[in-house]
């Protein structure tokens, strides 16, 4: 697992990229970048990763100035995010049937 001096160096590189704030269009955005950094780490479970992203989540949206309150924003984010997270891990699966040809 990361430790939390790295989780806060990726949190900030991530941030890097929404210098300029974070608006509602890119909103989501932030969580697969997450995903990204937590797949990126070797030795770690599809649970453990997932645990690992939303921690680097947490850590990002403090960085991060949001598209309304804080406190509006930030909770709504953290919940949605497992949800997102498995429906994105579904998707890269094929779980949809989404741009398949058809038979």
């Amino acid at each position: 697992m990361m430790d939390a001096v790295r989780i806060e160096a990726a949190a900030t590189e991530i941030a890097k990229n929404f210098a300029d704030g974070i608006s509602w269009d890119d909103v989501y955005s932030v969580i697969p970048k997450a995903m990204v950094v937590a797949e990126g780490v070797e030795g770690l479970t599809g649970p453990e990763k997932k645990a690992l992203a939303l921690t680097l989540l947490k850590s990002l949206l403090d960085k991060l100035d949001l598209p309304g309150p804080d406190v509006v924003v930030k909770p709504l984010m953290l919940t949605v995010a497992p949800f997102v997270i498995d429906l994105v891990i579904s998707a890269s699966r094929g779980d949809f049937g989404v741009n398949k040809p058809k038979p």
